[in-house]
């Protein structure tokens, strides 16, 4: 709770104050639409997950009773990491989205004395509806194919699942927005695994 009201904090700070060098108005009667305009995003924040392997792999933790044993379901921190993303809105309330998650922390290695685990790397295509237009701000959802290649030793290198964030989006500026959101991550090829995440992030647009 503490995470989100500083993002609160954040973003109420940022509404408050003016562009520089916008050649509009900063009129909170204005309405911005993306529709036909590229944008270019970014993102990061924090997040939890779970993961239950198939096979009895070691998925970050060892059980408390047999330390020799890797836990059935882990359940820890998600190693910070950016969304990166390119956008293009095809209607008023739709924009076609496709994203890149790229690790900036290790994760788990394939047992308890691996420290140089993987970066995770993961693709993100979908669509991101504006569920409602209030003026300068926005809320939205998205719905998205998940597609993880991060390269664990002990399991498939590629995972699939689904993904959705749901969101608050304020445009200062027509070319210029930033958003809060929450997300949630199915994934169950490699292992079974559910991950929330929130954060803060800021998107660009053109023409």
């Amino acid at each position: 709770m503490r995470e989100i009201a500083i993002l609160s904090v954040v973003v109420s700070a940022l509404a408050m104050a003016r562009p520089a060098g916008a050649d509009e108005p900063f009129d909170y009667r204005v309405q911005y639409t993306h529709q036909g305009q590229f944008g270019v995003q970014g993102a990061g924040g924090f997040g939890f997950r779970f993961i239950a392997p198939y096979n009895e792999e070691y998925c970050g933790q060892v059980d408390q009773d047999n330390p020799s044993d890797p836990k059935a379901v882990c359940s820890a921190r998600s190693p910070f990491a950016l969304d990166l993303g390119l956008s293009y809105g095809v209607a008023r309330s739709l924009e076609l989205l496709f994203e890149t998650r790229i690790g900036l922390e290790r994760d788990f290695g394939a047992s308890p004395s691996d420290d140089d685990g993987p970066r995770q790397l993961a693709f993100a295509p979908g669509i991101k509806i504006y569920i409602r237009d209030a003026g300068l701000t926005k809320f939205f959802s998205s719905l998205q194919f998940a597609i993880d290649v991060t390269d664990f030793a002990q399991a498939s290198k590629t995972d699939y699942g689904v993904r959705n964030t749901n969101g608050l989006q304020f445009d200062f500026h027509r070319t210029f927005g930033v958003y809060v959101y929450f997300g949630e991550t199915l994934a169950f090829a490699r292992w079974f695994r559910f991950e929330m995440d929130a954060g803060i992030g800021l998107q660009f647009r053109v023409p």
